[in-house]
């Protein structure tokens, strides 16, 4: 889990819970020497939640000239590391 919690913002023990719902939801799975596996059901809701995301991205920047809009996601990405 230690491998898992270095690529986030979460504590070991922030990102142990985060892995135990996500198992006890059925979107990942453990084997016997606790390597994270991503069920069908998990891939589903990943391209699920990608495509909302999508959707926000297109109709909160659809007024912004392309540029614009790139500047303002790497505003938001910045605010959000900070923040984290």
């Amino acid at each position: 889990m230690k491998a898992a919690s270095s690529m986030s913002y979460l504590s070991d023990l922030a990102a142990e819970d985060a892995l135990q719902s996500l198992v006890g939801k059925g979107f990942l799975t453990l084997d016997a020497e606790r390597r994270i596996f991503v069920t069908e059901d998990g891939k589903d809701k990943s391209r699920r939640v990608m495509a909302s995301m999508t959707r926000l991205d297109a109709r909160f920047l659809r007024d912004l000239p392309p540029d614009r809009a790139t500047e303002l996601r790497r505003i938001l990405v910045g605010i959000i590391d900070a923040r984290l």
